[in-house]
């Protein structure tokens, strides 16, 4: 038995949602991060 058409969508949103957050907070700290907390947070040369 498969699963609704309206669930799989939903599935598939979400997880493009979450991966998108989570790619945005990844790269933010990399020019962002130190200009708005003033503090060394990523330590990448």
């Amino acid at each position: 038995m498969l699963p609704d058409l309206r669930t799989i969508i939903l599935v598939l949103v979400i997880t493009l949602f979450i991966s998108a957050i989570a790619s945005f907070f990844l790269l933010l700290p990399k020019g962002i991060d130190v200009s708005l907390w003033h503090k060394p947070i990523s330590t990448t040369s």
